[in-house]
């Protein structure tokens, strides 16, 4: 996890705050970048000129902006507002723009998924205080409100406006402080939670397809006991997860559907996963664990390196698209008798990893 994502879990920091105070950060520290965010105003229709940057400065009217950017005559030419899934308070954006040097920009960053939705509430609440609004033809969201400038881009596109300015130069330190930035922009996509849309409620394919996810689990469970590849113990569930404990010889693994890790690797719904922390798993002594961590590695069908969390390890279950029930399952069961040869193969000991009758 990128530092200024653990920073924020430990401490529980409104992540707005945290990004704010990255960019500022990045911005004080490096021309190169600053370079870049000029490039990314003009763009937009903000000052082409250098600007003085200050982070969350209080005003008499305005609250408290994120990022102000002054001109070389100490005038608010640019306004920066952070959100990831917070609101508008009361003053955005109406005050704000009020608080700029005419001609000058108010810009909000937001993640990708939430910009159509908060590009509409802004023309509303300009409108709603009876401020006239001329939206820019084209794929910017880019408006004209008085003799000011609105706009809102996504953090992927300001970031990547910063980095190509940096990676010309080679500006070490700023490139790896922007890429700790990005490392928690996407913590942020993945944690947070998602404003509802109509459309989601009111298909119930969604609900049905992740009740399909776990019937999955136990049909591929139960296949794998059958063909003898491992035992099938006990189900659990909790919050964000169902899935079924296998038992591979000696080693247990937890079969699982974990839309958590979904989100975070992509891939698959369903994951194959152990961890030597758990009680049947501690027996295994360092070099077991190694070879036991190789093997999962090898049974990977991505070829990726060994996803790993904590102490837990993972191997995506690829679930085949356009074809039946039976035949995801036959799929997926196969994966997991690779995953058996792999480890019979990597420590040299089949028979401690092979299939044993018993309960369940």
């Amino acid at each position: 996890m990128p530092v200024l994502a653990h920073l924020l879990s430990r401490f529980r920091d409104k992540p707005e705050n945290v990004a704010t105070a990255a960019l500022f950060h990045i911005l004080q520290t490096s021309a190169a970048a600053r370079t870049g965010m000029l490039r990314l105003l003009a763009g937009l229709g903000g000052h082409t000129l250098d600007v003085k940057y200050a982070c969350q400065e209080r005003t008499e009217n305005a609250g408290q902006p994120d990022l102000v950017g002054r001109d070389e005559s100490g005038n608010v030419v640019l306004v920066v507002e952070a959100k990831f899934w917070a609101g508008f308070t009361a003053n955005q954006p109406v005050e704000y723009l009020q608080h700029i040097y005419p001609s000058g920009l108010l810009l909000f960053i937001s993640p990708e998924v939430r910009l159509q939705e908060l590009w509409s509430q802004l023309l509303l609440r300009v409108r709603s205080h009876g401020l006239t609004s001329e939206p820019q033809q084209g794929l910017e969201r880019i408006a004209k409100v008085s003799d000011r400038t609105l706009a809102l881009v996504s953090w992927r596109r300001m970031l990547s406006a910063l980095m190509e300015s940096v990676n010309a130069v080679g500006d070490g330190p700023a490139q790896s402080d922007l890429q700790q930035l990005s490392g928690l922009c996407d913590q942020m996509d993945t944690e947070a939670f998602f404003p509802l849309r109509e459309e989601e409620l009111s298909d119930v394919a969604h609900a049905k397809r992740s009740l399909h996810y776990s019937e999955l689990i136990d049909a591929i469970a139960d296949q794998a006991k059958r063909s003898s590849i491992c035992r099938k113990l006990r189900p659990s569930a909790s919050s964000g997860y169902y899935g079924v404990d296998l038992r591979f010889g000696d080693l247990q693994m937890y079969l699982g559907y974990t839309p958590y890790y979904w989100a975070k690797w992509g891939i698959t719904p369903i994951w194959l996963q152990s961890n030597f922390t758990w009680a049947p798993n501690k027996q295994f002594d360092p070099n077991e664990r190694t070879k036991i961590k190789a093997a999962f590695s090898i049974a990977d069908p991505t070829g990726a390196p060994l996803r790993e969390d904590d102490s837990a390890f993972f191997i995506p279950i690829w679930l085949q698209t356009g074809v039946s029930k039976e035949e995801i399952v036959e799929y997926a069961v196969q994966q997991l008798k690779r995953v058996g040869t792999s480890l019979a193969q990597s420590t040299g000991n089949a028979i401690r990893f092979s299939y044993v009758d018993g309960v369940g």
